[in-house]
């Protein structure tokens, strides 16, 4: 991994280089081998920023507070993210055409949105070539559920070749995704009404939480919004009835839902 300390001199000192020195030991586990890392210190607000750079995206995390305590929120922080990193091989094919590291740097801040909806392990492939006249951009990308491919052309130049392509594989993504949530909802759980029995003998402890912005959806849509939330429990408005809709994660694997009529 690649380091860059953007840090005053007067900040450096032994204690400090083997934090960093034990934080990305730790960190290498988790990303991609290309991976850059720069850590700086915003001395008017007194906060930390990591900005870790890989071969599919960024990462980045800031932590304000006390010196040595504030960088380690910091990479604690970004530690969480790493391991929430999926194993992908990105790779770029020219044909006929310069992939100069600034067409690498756009495309690379538009992936992530295919990332987000495809299952480990993934393999993408970014083909940049001429149709014609005319910039193309082709995508392939592989994962545990299949292959997806977006070709598309830009009328003005490359970079809206690579919007388009992103943006149309997005849409695959999105509904592959969906598909294998619902086929796996079907066959290994089932909707349950929740009942006193589910919440066992023990008084569960009161925790005040502030939910999303309420959306109107149908079942399979909060099926799949459930699935991708770090949450265990979707609230949104069913598009059918208009309830007020409550879908959670069951201590026994299966889910259940309130709905409460206006």
């Amino acid at each position: 991994m690649n380091l860059v300390l953007d840090l005053d001199k007067k900040l450096k000192n032994k204690e400090l280089d083997a934090l960093i020195d034990t934080f990305v030991k730790n960190l290498e586990n988790y990303v991609p081998s290309d991976a850059a890392l720069r850590i700086s210190f915003d001395e008017k607000n007194e906060s930390w920023k990591l900005m870790l750079k890989h071969s599919y995206g960024y990462l980045a995390t800031e932590s304000s507070g006390d010196k040595d305590l504030g960088l380690k929120k910091a990479f604690e922080k970004l530690l969480k993210k790493a391991r929430k990193l999926k194993k992908v091989d990105l790779h770029f094919v020219s044909r006929g055409v310069e992939i100069s590291e600034e067409l690498k740097e756009f495309t690379l801040k538009k992936l992530p949105k295919i990332i987000n909806f495809l299952h480990d392990p993934i393999d993408i492939k970014v083909i940049l070539g001429k149709e014609g006249e005319l910039d193309s951009c082709e995508i392939i990308a592989t994962h545990a559920f299949g292959t997806l491919v977006s070709k598309e052309v830009g009328q003005v130049n490359v970079l809206e070749a690579i919007t388009k392509a992103v943006e149309k594989l997005e849409k695959q993504a999105r509904r592959s995704k969906k598909k294998s949530t619902l086929s796996k909802r079907h066959n290994n759980r089932k909707i349950a009404q929740p009942s006193v029995a589910d919440f066992g003998d023990n008084t569960p402890k009161i925790v005040e939480l502030s939910p999303n912005s309420l959306k109107p959806m149908n079942i399979e849509e909060a099926l799949l919004e459930l699935e991708e939330s770090d949450r265990g429990f979707v609230i949104y408005i069913d598009m059918e009835t208009e309830c007020l809709s409550l879908l959670f994660k069951m201590d026994d694997g299966n889910l259940g839902i309130v709905k409460l009529r206006r």
